[in-house]
């Protein structure tokens, strides 16, 4: 039977109460399994380190992978992205191929059985968001790995902070202002990149732009962006009557902040080509 427990007697969970769901699955038919010395790991201190780097802590020995990520959705993402990579080294040394099916359809099977959306798909190896699927490719899955394969933090954080937001907003709708200050911080740490620079946002649209070697349209668009984020949530703290953003218009501004790191990032790799 392909359906889950929830779908097959209706009854609606929550996105927290999923995503609870999810966390614990996986430390009992995942996390649990590396104590007994499956998959090649040396014990139940592998996956604790592994959990501690993904969560960017320094280890401590005796500190369990569950106090590293301490029943957080995005932590728990990282920490079996990080069990996933191992997963693959091992499999490519020792022949354990089968177990790395076993742990990739454990990952499904527990996305699956949450029993509504946690607007995230594991492909390859990694957690993506789910949306728009073919402005998700190229405007936020892309941009996300290639931020993750360099290293990007300043960026990569606030952007994937944003998609949890994003998530998050279905239930708790005052985290869309959350969503558009966290893509502002996003871009605004990529026009610092490409100017080589520490100024704000508004302060280097225009060189942003030239950089890019993009038509002066952009820069009304980037104007714009700059503008609608100050008004609707940078600064909005400012005012008694707090500015009402719509899911359409946050949607929108993630795309919009999409488009201008893809631009950024095609300049960069314009760059590497050359100077190989």
């Amino acid at each position: 039977m392909n359906s889950s427990f929830e779908e097959r007697f209706d009854i609606h969970i929550g996105s927290e109460e999923a995503q609870k769901g999810f966390i614990h699955q996986i430390y009992n038919e995942l996390f649990e399994v590396v104590g007994r010395g499956t998959f090649g790991f040396n014990g139940p201190q592998d996956v604790d380190r592994l959990a501690a780097t993904a969560v960017r802590e320094h280890y401590r020995p005796g500190k369990r992978y569950y106090e590293y990520i301490d029943d957080d959705f995005l932590n728990c993402l990282r920490a079996i992205e990080k069990f996933w990579a191992r997963v693959e080294d091992l499999a490519g040394h020792n022949s354990l191929a089968d177990h790395r099916d076993r742990v990739n359809q454990i990952i499904i099977n527990a996305l699956h059985e949450t029993g509504t959306s946690l607007s995230v798909t594991w492909e390859n190896g990694y957690f993506l968001p789910q949306g728009a699927e073919n402005l998700d490719r190229g405007l936020v899955n892309e941009p996300l790995r290639w931020l993750r394969r360099a290293g990007l933090d300043n960026i990569y954080k606030p952007f994937e902070k944003a998609l949890l937001h994003y998530r998050e907003s279905s239930e708790q709708p005052e985290k869309l202002r959350d969503v558009v200050t966290d893509m502002y911080e996003a871009l605004e740490a990529t026009a610092q990149m490409v100017n080589d620079n520490d100024k704000g946002l508004s302060t280097n649209a225009q060189k942003f732009i030239a950089n890019l070697r993009l038509s002066n349209q952009h820069k009304v668009m980037l104007n714009a962006y700059v503008d609608y984020a100050n008004k609707f949530a940078r600064h909005a703290q400012k005012t008694k009557a707090k500015a009402v953003i719509e899911d359409a218009e946050a949607e929108n501004f993630i795309y919009l902040t999409g488009i201008f790191i893809r631009f950024a990032i095609q300049k960069f790799e314009e760059q590497t080509q050359i100077e190989s």
